[in-house]
């Protein structure tokens, strides 16, 4: 079960049961049920229901990509990882403070790159090393951001599987 404020979403077995021992507490409307093979986007995630037991989670079509071009990366070159040690060069731009608008853009790329966390946990620590730059960050911050977006432009199509077999049908 995925909730963000009243949006319920379901996956396993048993969803229409599920459901409605849901109904009495709270208003529900369901709107469609995957088949395999089958996709939705709901609130900027993408669900594929690859077979009856596996689905696969990630980020709405076009979400890397409109990341990507907020810093004209679209044809960067790509990135083996999504984070490295500093580098000596790194270190010293750490020194350099980006301006007032490049702030700005860095906080809304570090703020997407958190709401991609929830479905790619390969990008967890970067994210978070990039995060506690949001203060004050430099041009060593930008550097790093930069290689992270490398790093998802050849992984794009990178998602969480949930494989529902062995999963307890009661909790």
């Amino acid at each position: 079960v995925s909730v963000h404020v009243d949006e319920p979403m379901m996956a396993g077995r048993q969803v229409k049961a599920r459901f409605d021992e849901m109904r009495p507490h709270m208003r529900l409307k369901e709107t469609k049920i995957l088949q395999s093979g089958q996709s939705i986007e709901h609130l900027g995630r993408s669900y594929t229901r690859l077979d009856e037991e596996t689905f696969k989670t990630g980020p709405a079509k076009g979400y890397i990509e409109d990341t990507l071009e907020l810093w004209g990366m679209e044809k960067c070159n790509l990135a083996p990882t999504p984070g490295a040690n500093k580098t000596e060069n790194e270190k010293k731009l750490d020194q350099v403070k980006l301006n007032p608008e490049r702030h700005w853009q860095y906080r809304q790329a570090v703020g997407r790159l958190q709401f991609l966390v929830e479905d790619r946990n390969d990008i967890g620590y970067a994210v978070k090393e990039l995060a506690r730059d949001l203060t004050e960050p430099s041009e060593g911050s930008l550097l790093r951001l930069k290689r992270l977006c490398s790093y998802l432009k050849g992984t794009a199509d990178l998602g969480m599987l949930i494989r529902l077999k062995g999963v307890p049908t009661k909790l």
